[in-house]
């Protein structure tokens, strides 16, 4: 049970819901100016050589807040791990302190267990030891 537990939670499609990226996050690629840039290209195919700033600053800024974005998504996925990884650590010791209390339980029982036996086998055996 605590195995699906686990890898439900690490399954791609919920990790994606629960951070709300976009699918699109795989095909981001590195974030630095590449001439592969599709706002480039679209400026570019429209043939004109005198590129007008305001066509240049509206690609520059199409730019930044698709990387703004994507820093915000690796955000929210960072933060998202760091707080399973937490939440995981305190189940675990949870775990632990709950195991420690059984085998006290069980050492302190056969202990018992043993003291009741050797008490009966006195009262039905007096004179053996």
């Amino acid at each position: 049970m605590t195995k699906s537990w686990f890898h439900s939670i690490l399954d791609k499609e919920e990790l994606e819901y629960r951070c709300r990226l976009s699918n699109s996050m795989d095909s981001l690629g590195p974030l630095e100016n590449t001439s592969e840039d599709p706002v480039l290209k679209a400026t570019d195919k429209n043939g004109s050589s005198s590129e007008s700033s305001s066509d240049s600053s509206n690609a520059d800024s199409i730019k930044e807040k698709e990387e703004t974005d994507a820093v915000k998504d690796k955000e929210k996925a960072e933060k998202f791990l760091s707080d399973l990884i937490k939440e995981f650590q305190k189940r675990l010791d949870n775990l632990v302190t709950f195991l420690s209390r059984i085998i006290s339980d069980a050492a302190s029982f056969i202990i018992e267990l043993i003291l009741l036996i050797r008490i009966i086998f006195d009262i039905l055996f007096p004179n053996v030891k």
